[in-house]
């Protein structure tokens, strides 16, 4: 057998196939019938998620939808937030008074200065729980798209911002049950004073910082990484691979490789401006 008959036997068999960006894309195609299949309805996308990731972040590629994203996950959190909101009220005011009285000031000045900090500390949270919820997860949403937009860039993948400016947000219909599942908890359960308001075991019951007992005392970005990884992250960051795959038009194997360098890179951020705010906070 010639040279040129055994590169020809060698591509028949599969080997030493380079990688064809329309075969990808027709990979991606497959699962869909016809046009209508990629035309998902608000609800079909939102349950797609959950049961067929694969199908839902495919049309979500072809047809990108950023708003459908953040009004569903913003009416989840402005909900349950809300819900929540009577109870844990009282104990963050209680923090915020505390903060006052450990300054020492007159004693006139410091019950002006309480009950204008109480004030501000019920605005603060009704705001923080309903308004602001839209801005905060658009912005959010920018800055992770514009990292993993980079990060594909970098590889060579062939990467569209408003691509993944569509897919990226619905990931946080997964992410976000893990909050829900908090403020279910602050609902149906005690809260014994402030202070467990700050503390990451009763915060985040699902994650790994819940089962490092209390006796062990971590450093502060080491508690928020351990806080920040519970099932529901994992299962975000399956569903991030299939988003990628078909945002990016690449193989899995890359999907993979791009949300492993962005979750090193966000946890590393959080971990980071976590510490700050936890050494300003108690300074």
């Amino acid at each position: 057998m010639d040279e040129k008959n055994e590169i020809d036997a060698m591509t028949e068999s599969g080997l030493d196939e380079p990688i064809d960006p329309v075969e990808v894309e027709k990979e991606l195609d497959d699962g869909f019938d016809d046009e209508e299949d990629l035309d998902l309805s608000f609800v079909e996308k939102v349950i797609g998620v959950y049961i067929a990731p694969v199908n839902t972040f495919k049309a979500l590629a072809v047809r990108p939808d950023f708003w459908g994203a953040l009004i569903i996950v913003s009416l989840l959190m402005i909900a349950f937030g809300m819900l929540a909101l009577p109870k844990t009220m009282p104990f963050q005011e209680a923090l915020a008074v505390s903060s006052i009285q450990d300054m020492n000031l007159p004693e006139q000045e410091e019950t002006e200065t309480i009950a204008l900090t109480v004030k501000i500390t019920r605005i603060s949270l009704y705001l923080g729980s309903s308004v602001l919820i839209p801005l905060i997860l658009a912005v959010g949403w920018l800055l992770g798209t514009a990292l993993i937009f980079f990060i594909s860039l970098m590889q060579g993948l062939d990467t569209d911002f408003k691509r993944l400016l569509g897919v990226v947000p619905w990931i946080s219909l997964i992410s976000i049950l893990s909050q829900i599942g908090t403020n279910i908890i602050y609902m149906t359960q005690p809260i014994a004073d402030a202070a467990q308001l700050q503390d990451f075991r009763f915060l985040k019951p699902f994650s790994l910082i819940a089962m490092v007992p209390e006796s062990v005392d971590l450093p502060g970005w080491q508690s928020i990484i351990l806080s920040t990884i519970d099932p529901f992250y994992i299962w975000a960051l399956i569903v991030t691979v299939f988003a990628l795959e078909a945002a990016n038009r690449c193989k899995r194997g890359q999907a993979v490789l791009t949300t492993a360098i962005s979750t090193i890179i966000s946890l590393a951020i959080i971990a980071g401006l976590g510490a700050v705010g936890m050494a300003v906070q108690g300074g």
